[in-house]
């Protein structure tokens, strides 16, 4: 499963407008140094996956919540001209609009 990620990864990464990341608006050397290193943490938890006593389930479900939670985490950290102008960080979060007055 986890090659299956990577491999998907590397074809993002490397076709996609997005990156892997998947955030088109970036500049490209930021899209690529992110989405390498999703890919990098991918294929390091495909190893683990192939290397894991009786085909443990704990190397699969480390590496994808490493992958889902660092991939917001390195989302909420860019400058939101970056993303062109739109807002990351409450829409990651699950927050609710904001702008609205409450009574």
């Amino acid at each position: 499963m986890l090659l299956t990620v990577a491999v998907t990864g590397g074809v993002l990464t490397l076709f996609s407008r997005g990156g892997f990341v998947g955030v088109p608006g970036l500049p490209r050397h930021q899209r690529y140094r992110l989405s390498l290193l999703m890919l990098a943490v991918s294929l390091a938890g495909a190893v683990w996956a192939c290397w894991a006593p009786d085909n443990s389930i704990l190397p699969v479900v480390a590496t994808l919540t490493l992958l889902i939670g660092g991939r917001r985490f390195l989302i909420a950290g860019l400058p939101q001209k970056s993303a062109n102008g739109i807002v990351l960080v409450p829409v990651l979060a699950g927050a609710s609009d904001t702008t609205e007055d409450y009574t």
